[in-house]
C-alpha cells in the first residue's frame, strides 16, 4: 500500500523548509510512506535546501523536472510515485501531527478512491478588513469538522492536502497542464485539482473529507491584495461553474444579483467586496460561454 506525498516548489527554498521542518514532526509511526521533492526548474537554492532534509529523513527523495507549470510538475510526480496513494500537499503548507495517521487510517477503512482533508488559513499579518470568510476558499481553506464524511457535491478536494489512488489514474487521466500555475503567474487559470477531482466524481468515485488530517495554508502577504483575489476568484469561478452548469440565463440572473448587491453593500466593506468577487466571478463566466 503505502503514500508516496508530492510537494512541487517553484523558487520558495524557504517556504520549502518551513513545510519540511513542520513535516518532520508529524506522527509517521508506522506509516509506509515515501517524500518526493519536485523542484519545477529553481533558481534558488530548494536544492541544497532539500538535501540537508534527506539527510536527516531518508525517505525523502529531491527530483528536478525543468518543464515549467504546477499540473506538469504533478503529472511528473505522480510518474516517479512508488506507492499504491497519492498524496499532494504544497511547500506552503504546515501540518497538524496527526495529518498523515489520519489518512492512513481512512485508506485502512474506506479504501477511497479520492480524499482531501481539512485546510485552515494562518496570516503573518494582519487580516484585511475588507475580507470576508465567505471567500476564504479562495486561499484554499476547507473546513467542515474534524469528522469524516463524504464531500458535498459542490465542493472538492483542495490542493494542499489532496489523497487519490494511482491506479485509478491510467482510467480517469491525470492532470491537464493547460491549467495550473506555470513558473510565478498568479493569474493565470487554475483548476487542475477541480477539473480532475470532477472526472473522478463522474465516473462514480467517492470522494472522502478526512477531517482528522489537517493542515494550514500560510497566506502569502503578496496574495493579500484586492487586485489579486478578485482576478484569482474570477477564474477559479470560471473553471468551477464552467465544469459543473450550462444554464446561461441562471449566469445572467447572478451577475445582475451580484452587481446590485455590490452597490447595496458599498458601506460595508466585507459585504461590498464579496459581492464585487461575486460580480467579476459571473461576468468572467458570461465573457467565455
Amino acid at each position: 500500500m503505502g503514500i508516496s506525498i508530492i510537494i512541487c516548489t517553484y523558487n520558495s527554498s524557504d517556504l520549502l523548509k518551513r513545510c519540511l521542518i513542520s513535516l518532520s514532526k508529524v506522527n509517521d509511526q508506522y506509516v509506509d510512506y515515501e517524500i518526493l521533492i519536485v523542484d519545477n526548474n529553481s533558481n534558488d537554492n530548494t536544492k541544497e535546501v532539500t538535501e540537508i532534509f534527506k539527510k536527516l529523513n531518508s525517505k525523502i527523495s529531491y527530483n528536478f523536472f525543468p518543464n515549467q507549470g504546477l499540473a506538469k510538475a504533478r503529472n511528473f510526480g505522480l510518474s516517479i510515485a512508488s506507492k499504491e496513494y497519492i498524496l499532494f500537499t504544497d511547500d506552503d503548507i504546515t501540518f497538524d501531527k496527526d495529518f498523515l495517521k489520519a489518512y492512513e487510517k481512512l485508506i485502512k477503512t474506506k479504501s477511497p478512491g479520492m480524499a482531501g482533508g481539512r485546510i485552515l488559513l494562518k496570516y503573518n499579518s494582519k487580516r484585511p478588513n475588507w475580507l470576508s470568510d465567505k471567500v476564504d476558499f479562495i486561499y484554499g481553506w476547507y473546513d467542515n469538522g474534524s469528522k469524516t464524511t463524504l464531500y458535498p457535491l459542490n465542493s472538492y478536494p483542495l490542493g494542499p492536502s489532496f489523497l487519490l489512488k494511482k491506479s485509478l489514474l491510467s482510467k480517469l487521466g491525470v492532470f491537464n497542464p493547460s491549467l495550473g500555475l506555470s513558473g510565478t503567474k498568479e493569474t493565470v487559470l487554475r483548476g487542475e485539482e477541480t477539473d480532475l477531482a470532477v472526472r473522478f466524481r463522474n465516473n462514480g468515485i467517492l470522494q472522502y473529507y478526512c477531517g482528522e488530517s489537517l493542515v494550514y495554508h500560510n497566506v502569502s502577504e503578496k496574495r493579500l491584495n484586492k487586485e489579486w483575489f478578485i482576478a484569482r476568484f474570477a477564474n477559479a469561478g470560471m473553471v468551477f461553474e464552467g465544469l459543473n452548469y450550462k444554464n446561461y440565463s441562471i449566469f445572467c440572473i447572478k451577475c445582475f444579483l451580484s452587481k446590485l448587491l455590490e452597490v447595496f453593500y458599498k458601506k460595508d466593506p466585507k459585504k461590498h467586496f464579496y459581492f464585487k468577487c461575486k460580480y467579476q466571478y459571473f461576468k468572467n463566466i458570461l465573457r467565455n460561454k
